[in-house]
């Protein structure tokens, strides 16, 4: 009987150390270093006229290394970023095509030469973060030269949002929503995060993402939450002169897995699609966005 009650006790304690691991919190370690790739697609389809669609296609892959510096009691890391490796494919209307790639030996033609300068600079560059473990970034630190790419024109205001600020935090928290405030949140629980997108072609939005952890699951020893989003985007209202975008059906696929023991990201992906029309000068004009992003942890071989 005592070792029946040994065992029982045994078990509760190990009920309640699993409770402690299982908070939808980072635990930044010192000296952690991983390295990741960032996959993003975006593809934007307009129907002008019943004969005309125009077509523009962006996607890009970006190797970074990431490595917590040092933390402090209440938990926040100051995180270093840096960007190893860079691939750029922008396809436009007419045919025009142009690829960067950091790792060719080629010379980058047209318009991947201007942006050349950029990526250099940001391969040149570290990053520096402060991030708490509800993976807001309380701090960014962006070289001065990066800044002032950036700045210039045409590379950093080419690429708008995909050379933002908010870009380069996505990084250093590794496309992780900022994580809810409450202390007991729960399985089933929802929050709500809000950021506005920049596009070159389709100018201001808001997306509206509801972060749902929809289960917990058991994974080599670990427990590891599964974070499903919702995105609802709304346009701007657009400047004088310029056409009046209306979003229609829209649609989010994906999931988060976190792992609640480890306190770390495992991988995040995520697909959107959403419909739009426009008027411009009179003419109605449809078509869609496709956007997706990928987040995952590389291994040594690959």
């Amino acid at each position: 009987m005592a070792i029946w009650r040994s065992l029982l006790c045994a078990l509760v304690v190990t009920s309640a150390a699993r409770a402690e691991d299982t908070s939808l919190r980072w635990q930044f370690q010192p000296g952690d270093s991983q390295n990741y790739r960032m996959t993003q697609t975006a593809k934007l389809s307009l129907q002008l006229a019943a004969d005309s669609q125009v077509v523009t296609e962006v996607s890009r892959v970006l190797d970074f290394h990431w490595s917590v510096q040092s933390v402090d009691p209440n938990g926040k890391a100051t995180v270093a970023v840096q960007v190893t490796a860079l691939k750029l494919h922008v396809a436009g209307p007419g045919g025009q095509v142009a690829d960067y790639d950091s790792q060719s030996p080629d010379e980058p033609r047209g318009f991947a030469a201007t942006l050349a300068q950029l990526f250099k600079t940001l391969l040149d560059s570290q990053l520096e973060a402060q991030v708490n473990p509800r993976a807001e970034v309380v701090q960014l630190e962006i070289p001065e030269d990066l800044q002032t790419v950036l700045r210039s024109k045409p590379a950093g205001k080419a690429l708008g949002q995909l050379a933002s600020a908010d870009d380069l935090e996505s990084l250093a928290r590794l496309g992780m929503p900022v994580l809810p405030d409450a202390a007991d949140f729960a399985v089933g629980d929802e929050w709500e995060v809000e950021r506005t997108v920049e596009t070159a072609p389709l100018g201001s939005m808001t997306a509206q993402t509801t972060y749902r952890w929809d289960a917990s699951r058991e994974s080599a020893g670990d427990q590891v939450a599964r974070i499903v989003p919702q995105t609802e985007f709304r346009f701007a209202e657009p400047a004088e002169g310029e056409p009046e975008l209306t979003a229609g059906e829209q649609s989010t696929s994906g999931e988060i897995l976190f792992n609640l023991t480890a306190g770390r990201l495992e991988s995040s992906s995520r697909q959107e699609k959403m419909s739009l029309s426009t008027k411009d000068g009179g003419k109605p004009t449809a078509g869609t966005l496709e956007h997706t992003l990928k987040f995952e942890r590389m291994t040594n071989s690959e």
